[in-house]
């Protein structure tokens, strides 16, 4: 498990890319054991989610919460899918 300080340093690396979180993790050396559903979830503690229509990582209020997309559309998804940007 990672700490804070990791954690935000992991949300930084990935904001603004399309990484995958074990590239990440591996590119920062932060280890080789870990769960990428969990860190995920994890992730928004540090203001980083991915948006769930094209897989590129923003700070949560940059999102757009869609209950049919079932998560966080960036901007630029919410205007292809017609979803209000609010």
């Amino acid at each position: 498990m990672l700490t804070r300080e990791q954690l935000a340093q992991l949300g930084e690396h990935l904001r603004g890319t399309c990484k995958q979180i074990g590239a990440a993790v591996e590119e920062l050396e932060m280890g080789d054991d870990v769960d990428e559903t969990r860190l995920e979830a994890d992730l928004l503690e540090v203001d980083t989610e991915l948006c769930v229509q094209c897989g590129w990582w923003h700070e949560v209020s940059e999102l757009q919460y869609s209950e049919q997309e079932g998560g966080g559309l960036c901007e630029q998804c919410c205007d292809e899918l017609g979803v209000e940007f609010q």
